[in-house]
């Protein structure tokens, strides 16, 4: 179940956050309080999610935020019960948000760091879509961390081709239309 987020669902996570998401996140806050970030995350001009359990209970936050022109940032934390809404988010992901990302938004990229030991998330993301490499000296003590990215020419390949349609007119003459055209794009919000 996706939630648009309160700060105070946002900070039931960071409060409870499993470990390999402390790991990766706390070295890289000035502030490294769960209210800090909650407060980080609500304050910042993006689009943010929250993943509950059935009985609501929040399970993870994850968004975007615009950095540069077409650039985005991607982040997501959560608590242990993160595998329990990980399909959800994944299907949210990939059928609402990239396209409206790429599409709609003219995307061009969409990055995100990672800890180098932080291994689901980098299966996660590689799932997603993205690709990665070692980016030296991100952590504060000049640890090195794991750039995934996406692009859109990538996602553009990916797509499934849809070769125009022929559809006959009253009159007779022959109308050119798009499949993609025939669907109007879904907008994003929570």
């Amino acid at each position: 179940m996706i939630f648009k987020p309160t700060l105070a669902s946002v900070a039931y996570v960071a409060e409870r956050l499993r470990k390999a998401d402390a790991e990766e996140i706390w070295p890289l806050r000035f502030d490294k309080t769960p209210g800090g970030l909650a407060r980080t995350v609500m304050g910042a001009p993006t689009y943010v999610w929250l993943a509950a359990l059935p009985d609501k209970t929040p399970a993870a936050v994850f968004g975007i935020y615009e950095v540069r022109p077409r650039a985005w940032t991607a982040f997501a934390f959560a608590t242990d019960n993160f595998n329990k809404v990980s399909l959800e988010i994944t299907k949210f992901l990939i059928r609402k948000v990239k396209p409206h990302l790429f599409e709609d938004l003219g995307a061009v990229r969409v990055e995100a760091w990672s800890h180098p030991e932080h291994l689901d998330a980098h299966r996660w993301l590689e799932k997603l879509g993205a690709t990665s490499e070692p980016d030296p000296e991100y952590g504060p003590d000049g640890e090195t961390y794991v750039h995934f990215v996406m692009r859109r020419s990538d996602w553009l390949l990916s797509q499934p081709f849809r070769p125009p349609s022929i559809s006959a007119s009253s009159g007779r003459t022959p109308i050119l239309a798009s499949s993609e055209s025939s669907v109007p794009a879904e907008h994003v919000y929570a």
